[in-house]
């Protein structure tokens, strides 16, 4: 839904703590009992996804339009991880993978929607992410050869999401691809935390994360590398800030991302984070962002652009 300054936020609608909320969305606007709290605006659904793909898939399963204008698909819903027994406890991409067949989305397929989503107007930039594999790469080539054939014939700016791969030239290799932005998400700097919700993960040292960060800033440029670093799971206030402060001083765009359960995974029943703490949160983000000359008005493409799922949403948007 839009706000009327335009900022752009995504409202859960599943998941127990919904039907607990004391807010309700309703008649152009938010409100708590009888009480208006703001107007809003809710972005309709684009026409493509009444449209199928050229081998007959439904366009709303290869991509969606996220936000106000981005469009975002998982290019491979498995992971390797899962494979492992080590999979981050609030990941749910083979919770929808089991449910949805259309587990590997063909670059045709992506083409094909994102071209009809650019034809109608509503999408600017897309993101893939994709399950990990276990590949030296951890995906990388396959994204580059998705993101490749799709820039041959669609020009969208494009983010892609992977683990930190072991080959630094995996990343020139996407770079060359045509990918313009990547996400590289540590997701908790308390190692501890880490280790506890995404074991699989956490065996990738945060030294590695750093070094790869270092890289794809050398690659991309400054702000066009992000990490989510999650809120919400019992992490300190402290580590985000110290983590926010580490990020923001190489160039890389932390997201900080409330947790959101999604049914169907071990954290599933767990609930969001108190709004109170978000509140206590925000004014000490916003001081390490304008420090740092952080502009998300500058990011290319992908969810530093978009915002709608993350505090950042609540920040000014500096101008270019």
């Amino acid at each position: 839904m839009e706000f009327p300054d335009g900022v752009v936020l995504n409202v859960p609608l599943r998941g127990h703590f919904v039907s607990r909320s004391p807010f309700e969305l309703r008649g152009g606007g938010v409100w708590r009992g009888e009480e208006r709290l703001t107007r809003v605006s809710l972005i309709p659904l684009p026409r493509f996804y009444r449209r199928r793909t050229s081998d007959g898939i439904p366009m709303h399963r290869v991509a969606k339009l996220h936000g106000r204008d981005g469009l975002a698909t998982t290019l491979l819903s498995t992971c390797w991880r899962w494979a492992q027994g080590k999979a981050c406890k609030f990941c749910a991409i083979q919770v929808y993978g089991e449910k949805d067949p259309l587990v590997r989305k063909t670059a045709e397929q992506l083409t094909e929607v994102a071209g009809a989503a650019v034809e109608e107007g509503v999408a600017r930039h897309l993101v893939i992410t994709t399950g990990t594999l276990a590949s030296p790469d951890r995906g990388a080539r396959v994204l580059a050869e998705t993101v490749r054939r799709i820039k041959e014939r669609v020009d969208l700016p494009t983010e892609v999401h992977l683990e930190p791969p072991e080959d630094p030239e995996s990343l020139e290799e996407l770079r060359e691809a045509g990918v313009d932005t990547v996400g590289m998400h540590l997701e908790f700097y308390d190692e501890a935390k880490r280790r506890e919700i995404c074991p699989g993960k956490a065996e990738i040292s945060r030294r590695k994360y750093f070094e790869s960060w270092r890289a794809a800033v050398e690659i991309f440029g400054r702000w066009q590398v992000n990490s989510f670093l999650l809120v919400g799971l019992g992490e300190s206030d402290r580590s985000l800030v110290e983590g926010t402060r580490a990020l923001l001083r190489m160039g890389v765009f932390p997201r900080l991302v409330p947790f959101r359960p999604t049914p169907g995974t071990p954290l599933g029943g767990i609930s969001p984070p108190e709004p109170s703490r978000l509140e206590r949160l925000l004014p000490a983000m916003e001081e390490e962002f304008r420090k740092a000359g952080a502009l998300s008005a500058r990011i290319k493409s992908g969810c530093a652009r978009c915002r709608a799922c993350g505090l950042d949403a609540l920040l000014p948007r500096p101008p270019v």
